[in-house]
Formats: structure tokens, sequence, C-alpha cells
């Protein structure tokens, strides 16, 4: 039998009774990510997510039975980089990828939420390494598929780490998010930027 996926696990387990109302978890998992954005993990507040969320406690007992439950079903939610549709095109799809991301820490509480995230890397590693493994690979990982495609194409430099360039790139985007007032907005102007130079190190060299 296959091992449960990490959303499944997020999620929680739950007993016989009545459909589970989407709505209310959506806004129970919405009021979790402002929980952590403001508060960080270490400090996360069951009980305060409850009454921002105006339901009772035991509502949120029923769907997760633990804060860390809870925790990582908000984030698996949130603002999360998804691969959109590629056109085979290295200089378009980095262009759209830049654009995701940058959307991704514009959402609300989606920038604080992510650096609370990386403060776990000394306050509670194991919720570090689920992070990096569900939510922080998977995002790097879009970025490395486009440029190893276009590396399989001859569309980009065979010895190129894509792994790195896509953590230099996303890692480009976080940073400027954070530096930016507002926080979380980065420019057109910047994107461009990035991936002109993204494209630079990576495309081949005229001939």
């Amino acid at each position: 039998m296959g091992r449960p996926s990490a959303t499944n696990a997020a999620a929680g387990s739950r007993g016989p009774g009545r459909p589970r109302d989407r709505a209310i978890d959506n806004i129970i998992l919405e009021e979790a990510r402002r929980e952590v954005a403001e508060n960080g993990i270490a400090r996360f507040s069951f009980h305060a997510v409850a009454r921002r969320a105006g339901v009772a406690r035991n509502t949120m007992y029923l769907r997760w039975a633990k804060r860390e439950d809870l925790i990582k079903a908000a984030l698996l939610a949130g603002h999360n980089p998804a691969a959109p549709k590629l056109t085979g095109t290295l200089p378009k799809d980095l262009a759209t990828l830049a654009d995701i991301f940058a959307a991704s820490f514009a959402a609300d509480g989606a920038l604080s939420a992510y650096y609370q995230l990386s403060v776990t890397s000394l306050t509670d590693p194991e919720m570090w390494d689920w992070a990096r493994q569900n939510i922080i690979e998977p995002a790097h990982a879009i970025p490395e598929r486009v440029i190893r495609e276009a590396q399989e194409r001859g569309d980009a430099r065979t010895g190129v780490d894509a792994g790195v360039v896509a953590r230099m790139m996303v890692g480009g985007i976080f940073a400027e998010a954070i530096l930016r007032v507002p926080h979380g907005h980065v420019s057109e102007e910047f994107r461009r930027m990035l991936v002109a130079n993204v494209l630079a190190l990576v495309e081949p060299e005229a001939s």
C-alpha cells in the first residue's frame, strides 16, 4: 500500500459524520495563514485561529487534531506557485514564471509566511524539513524543469546547473519582494531584468 500524500497527512483524519463545509475550511485556512504570517510557527495559536475565523474550537479539532496539521494544511492551501502551461520558448516561459512567483509573494500575508517558514530552520527542524520537501523544493522544481527542457532542446547550455539557476531566479524574486516597499511588490522592470540576466547565463553563445 502506498504512503499517504503530504496533503492528506496535513489535512488529518476525521470520523464519519456530516460532510465538511468547505467554506468554513477555507476561512479557517486563510486565518491560519495570517496567524503564521503575523506570529510565526513557534507562537502559532490554535485558539487564536478559532477566534479569527469565528468558529468553535471543536470545529477546528474535528478537522485538524494538532496545530502542526493545521499549519501544514494552511500552507499547502496558500498561494504557492503552480506550473503553468509552457510554450517551449525559454524567454517566454521564464517571463511567465517570474510573473507567477512575483504574484505568489504579493498575495496577502504570503511573503511574511514564507519568511516565518525560513525561521523554522533554527527553531523547528522537523517543520522546516516538511516545508522544504512540500513547498520550497516543488517551487524550485518548476523553473528547474523549464531550464532542463531547454537544455534538451538545445536552447540552453548543458554546462549550466539548472537547479542552481532555478534557485537564483526564485531567490532573486523573493529578495526583491522583501527589500521593496510595499513589501511583496516585485516590479515588472525587475522581473524583466532578472529574466534577461538568467537568459544571458543559460542561453548558448551565438556562433
